[in-house]
């Protein structure tokens, strides 16, 4: 994966081995952390398609150069 921001900010990487690492550790920490990243995927897909159906339908004017700059 990548990262792209619009303003300073600091990332961090969980690499698949960080991951099993605190599934071993502890499993409901592990959960919960599975549960956030995949409400934001779903987050950020619901926000995609809707700005996507507005451009199909003609709704935004702007076009698809503003599809992603909020997600």
């Amino acid at each position: 994966a990548s990262v792209f921001a619009i303003e300073d900010c600091r990332a961090i990487e969980l690499s698949a081995a960080d991951l099993l690492r605190l599934f071993e550790r502890d499993a409901e920490q592990f959960a919960l952390i599975q549960m956030n990243i995949g409400r934001e995927v779903c987050r950020r897909l619901r926000a995609t398609d809707e700005r996507l159906h507005q451009v199909t339908m003609g709704e935004q004017q702007s076009g698809l150069e503003t599809l992603f700059l909020d997600a």
